[in-house]
């Protein structure tokens, strides 16, 4: 567009004014390239919420539409093309045009390293073909998936999903779940057998029935020695061995959680193996409705470096007595710091449901925690306590052999002390050796401790 001004000079003399670009068509391409990669950043879902899919809503390819500059900036650089986030499961098929716009993205990406996001629901034929699609051609590009994160609904037992490890993974985040039938064994897997090592792998996190297909040859070992972070769930159907194999392939594991899911099949009795020496593991979780697997993991692992231990065990409707915390299960924790040694600062023990008469001693309890005398924080869930071990806790004046007197008592650093208990012997646990411990522990200390005690029996109905 032009605009010519008039005046009263000659025509040599005559001013032509341009039209000024616009500030789009004035900007560089490499300063538009960051404009567009800072704005992906904050904009990460190319998702179907209920309303027609619309182009021109989606980051990067309503910049495009702008002008053919921006368009240009767009289409060179891959980069802008890495970030996958893609969500269905509300209606009841998925749009072609959602389709279409997941195989555009990967052409444009070309060789870009990416991010994926998958939520995906497999509730009808016509969503399970369209899914299933969705996940073939994403993985179809798998050697240069760098985050992968897939979300799968409504599984059921024919869908069986296949999920190929790639060396290029950096993270991985899998959760499946089944709305037909929660106990279905193995929904989806990640196979390991034509790749089993990374220097890449630094966070894997899985959730619901995920198998691990691992490689049998003796000359193909599994090894992530960047893997810092493991959470894995599985209901150890088959070889327990293969549990062993993973944490023998993560050496500088720092975070551990383990969930075993309950299994109406029996698993095969696992093989005499040495501890895997974890030297870096500060934060351990066991969380399992399966006790001979909480008891196999206890023994297969030594950490020297352990900050925080936590057991919990949720109830399972088919097996209550699988979850209480028995003196079998106490021990094994006990075995385990033994063999571990660790500047322990925070111990948590979770069961589901009161012990049994026959648990009722404190024992094994008292025995888990006189090493522990850098533990800061206690929490107990229907864990048997009784007199002893109150009293065992209760700070008493002794000498230290140097004519120093000094307070005795097991966990001497606690500041955080929670119990849970409902008790129904009316002998085991009297209020005056309860709050005892409390004054002890109140007074030489000079600080406040935070007590959360909740204990129900027939004896102690109030501590103040």
């Amino acid at each position: 567009m032009q605009a010519t001004t008039h005046s009263s000079q000659s025509p040599e003399h005559a001013v032509t004014a341009r039209a000024p670009l616009s500030s789009a068509q004035t900007i560089s391409m490499d300063i538009l390239y960051h404009i567009f990669k800072f704005s992906l950043s904050k904009i990460t879902l190319v998702r179907e919420d209920g309303t027609l899919l619309s182009i021109d809503r989606i980051e990067p390819m309503n910049f495009s539409m702008v002008c053919s500059s921006w368009r240009a900036v767009v289409l060179s650089h891959p980069s802008l093309w890495s970030r996958i986030h893609l969500l269905h499961y509300e209606s009841d098929f998925i749009p072609p045009l959602f389709l279409h716009i997941h195989s555009k993205w990967l052409d444009y990406s070309r060789n870009a390293l990416l991010d994926v996001a998958l939520d995906l629901s497999f509730d009808g034929t016509r969503d399970e073909v369209d899914s299933q699609h969705l996940l073939d051609t994403t993985f179809a590009q798998n050697f240069r998936i760098k985050n992968l994160e897939v979300t799968m609904y409504d599984l059921s037992k024919e869908d069986q999903i296949s999920i190929p490890f790639s060396p290029s993974f950096v993270s991985v985040y899998l959760d499946v779940m089944s709305g037909q039938n929660p106990q279905l064994t193995h929904l989806a897997s990640v196979d390991l057998t034509s790749y089993f090592a990374s220097n890449e792998l630094e966070k894997v996190q899985m959730f619901g029935r995920i198998r691990w297909i691992l490689p049998k040859a003796p000359d193909r070992r599994l090894h992530f020695p960047k893997l810092s972070h493991l959470m894995i769930s599985t209901n150890i159907t088959g070889d327990l061995d293969d549990i062993h194999t993973i944490f023998s392939a993560c050496p500088n594991i720092e975070t551990l959680s383990v969930t075993s899911l309950h299994s109406s099949s029996t698993s095969r009795a696992p093989s005499t193996r040495d501890p895997v020496l974890l030297l870096h593991l500060t934060s351990f979780i066991i969380d399992n409705e399966n006790r001979s697997t909480t008891l196999q993991l206890l023994k297969w692992i030594a950490s020297p470096s352990l900050r925080s231990f936590k057991v919990d065990r949720p109830l399972h409707r088919e097996d209550p007595d699988e979850h209480g915390m028995n003196p079998a299960l106490l021990i094994a924790c006990k075995e385990f710091i033994a063999r571990s040694r660790p500047p322990l600062t925070e111990l948590s023990l979770s069961g589901s449901c009161p012990p049994l008469w026959t648990d009722s001693s404190s024992l094994p309890l008292r025995e888990l925690l006189r090493p522990l005398s850098t533990l800061t924080s206690l929490s107990l869930q229907e864990v048997a306590v009784d007199d002893d071990f109150f009293e065992e806790l209760t700070f008493r004046n002794g000498d230290d052999g140097q004519g120093n007197t000094i307070s005795q008592g097991i966990c001497p650093l606690l500041s955080k002390l929670l119990i849970r208990f409902h008790d129904f012997q009316p002998f085991r646990l009297t209020p005056k050796t309860v709050k005892t411990m409390i004054e002890s522990r109140r007074v030489p200390l000079g600080k406040s401790m935070e007590f959360g005690l909740m204990l129900r029996t027939p004896r102690v109905e109030e501590l103040s």
